[in-house]
């Protein structure tokens, strides 16, 4: 899936009210770019109520950035 695509779908997945799919969400994030969707992360983090959830994001915002 080319990446604008990709990434589209991922923004409006992450708003979901199902923390089983925001997880997964935030798990796909950690492959795209990390440029893009760190202010993203930073942001969802401050918000998030789920644990499972926020441990995603950190996962994605604590990888190597290229």
């Amino acid at each position: 899936m080319p990446a604008p695509v990709a990434d589209d779908l991922l923004v409006g997945l992450v708003a979901s009210p199902d923390p089983s799919l925001r997880r997964a969400t935030w798990a796909a994030v950690y492959y795209r770019d990390a440029a893009l969707w760190a202010p993203r992360l930073k942001a969802a983090l401050a918000m998030e109520t789920d644990p499972q959830v926020s441990a995603a994001i950190e996962a994605a915002l604590g990888r190597p950035r290229s």
